[in-house]
């Protein structure tokens, strides 16, 4: 306990500790039997309980009352968050009485109170005194001792009040967080096909989880969203605490004929649990004979060489029957550093694995002309597969663009238009086309591209890409079409249009 100020009989001799020396005043009547502190010009550090104490015999100091609480901030009035608190599982079987809490944390000013069951509880309560968390935030918290079998058998909840942020916030203590989480088994069942047509029924079965909360996707293939499921709200299992559910969707006879490959994918947050059932109508049967795999090599786009400066060669396996097994590996001419990601992995919607693996290279690396090579490896292959890259040689042709206006039938307002940008006479055919709108990059939604297309009279290129604006944007904004190709003088150039300056 520091000592700030005392006062003698008479009130003489005053005196005041250093630190408060100037700020503080103390004072007594003693017709009323009273003391008094006067603070002024108060501190951060001035926080603190105050206490009154009159000196005994031999040094002994004697103080009363629970002191009174000082506050020195610049905080603001802050409502608190408050977090129930459960017992472990250990305490249910190993005593015959459990503890449960709110934790009531971040508040200011005090006091923040806190009832059990609005009030109806008054045995068992212990509240802490509150802790001032750094300067101006505080936190306390409430225990309740109840019997096992109450706890059991009852629901409890507190209510805090914070008068001064007029805050009311009740918590139910939550009496499944003290069992154990239990992961799902699933199990998928489809009907029979009908001669006369009509829908094929898919049932995802998942038993024995807890608690009920968990997510159902349903997948063709690796895409979600295709389906529309029913799903059945969980039962709790007869003599245990774990529940279980039935997931349907109905797809069309053709579609399951067509040996689409159908998943319900089930995932269990609470206890980290994934699972996944797979149902495909020609599983086992002759009708699930794959065609060959197909390995191909992309090279960098003109974009990733000349823009971005983060070009990549991509090695691409399709029509995996399964992706156990399969190793793909890059070399190059130059024995050079080998910088590859992470292979990626699909499954499409027939069943069957695409692979893709990126080769990083620098721009300098690919001009060179140097070759690089895939080789992929897989328990189906007789041998492995290669297949090499390099940048096409050959009479390089500088791209022509026209940019087009839209056609006058469009020009409706409210409605959208359609700008075109012709690319011809351009070789190599490897090229990147790209829309701007008030020199902004407009996204690839935006826009579609054909490929390059070989022209009849020579070995030159050309392609069309339409880009679709509002009606109301053509009339204000300047639009440009940026074409990116390794015969361009900068390897990108733009051509500009708008509806009030014309084509540039």
């Amino acid at each position: 306990m520091e000592w700030v100020a005392d006062i003698g009989t008479s009130s003489t001799p005053i005196r005041y500790s250093d630190k408060v020396k100037g700020r503080f005043t103390i004072s007594r009547d003693d017709s009323h039997s009273q003391l008094f502190l006067q603070m002024n010009n108060l501190k951060q550090e001035d926080t603190a309980v105050y206490y009154c104490v009159r000196d005994g015999s031999r040094w002994n100091l004697y103080y009363w009352g629970k002191g009174t609480m000082v506050t020195v901030t610049s905080a603001v009035k802050t409502a608190p968050t408050v977090f129930p608190l459960s017992p472990c599982n250990q305490d249910i079987t190993t005593t015959s009485q459990v503890s449960i809490g709110c934790l009531v944390k971040g508040y200011f000013p005090e006091p923040a109170t806190v009832q059990w069951n609005s009030g109806a509880i008054t045995s068992g309560i212990h509240n802490f005194p509150p802790v001032l968390l750094g300067s101006d935030h505080y936190t306390h918290s409430s225990l309740l001792t109840i019997p096992v079998s109450q706890w059991q058998s009852e629901s409890f909840q507190c209510n805090v009040h914070h008068a001064a942020t007029d805050t009311r916030i009740n918590k139910i203590i939550d009496r499944s967080a003290t069992r154990s989480p239990v992961g799902p088994e699933i199990h998928t069942y489809h009907s029979s096909c009908d001669s006369r047509g009509g829908s094929i029924q898919l049932w995802c079965q998942i038993s024995g989880f807890y608690p009920k909360q968990l997510d159902i996707d349903w997948k063709v293939g690796s895409r979600s969203g295709l389906l529309r499921p029913y799903n059945y709200p969980p039962w709790q299992n007869p003599g245990t605490y774990t529940f279980s559910t039935t997931s349907v969707v109905n797809i069309t006879q053709d579609d399951w004929l067509e040996g689409n490959v159908y998943y319900c994918e089930v995932t269990h947050a609470a206890s980290q649990t994934k699972v996944k059932g797979k149902l495909k109508k020609c599983e086992g049967g002759s009708g699930c004979l794959f065609g060959d795999v197909n390995v191909y090599l992309l090279p960098p786009t003109p974009k990733a060489l000349y823009i971005d400066r983060n070009s990549k060669i991509s090695c691409v396996v399709n029509n995996l029957q399964n992706e156990e097994g399969l190793n793909i590996i890059w070399t190059r001419e130059k024995n050079g550093h080998q910088n590859v990601d992470v292979m990626e992995t699909e499954e499409e919607p027939n069943g069957t694995y695409t692979a893709v693996s990126r080769l990083n290279v620098i721009t300098q690396d690919w001009e060179s002309g140097e070759s690089f090579t895939c080789t992929v490896e897989h328990p189906s292959f007789v041998t492995p597969v290669i297949r090499n890259i390099f940048k096409t040689r050959g009479n390089k042709k500088t791209p022509k663009i026209y940019v087009f206006p839209p056609h006058r039938d469009e020009l409706n307002p409210g409605r959208t238009v359609s700008l075109t940008c012709m690319v011809n006479g351009f070789y190599p055919d490897n090229i990147n086309i790209q829309w701007l709108q008030n020199h902004n990059l407009q996204s690839e939604d935006k826009y579609v591209t054909t490929p390059a297309m070989k022209n009849k009279h020579d070995d030159s290129y050309f392609l069309y890409s339409k880009f679709t604006i509002s009606s109301d944007d053509w009339n204000d904004n300047l639009v440009t079409c940026m074409v990116i190709h390794e015969d361009l003088p900068m390897k990108f150039t733009q051509r500009n249009i708008s509806k009030t300056q014309g084509k540039k």
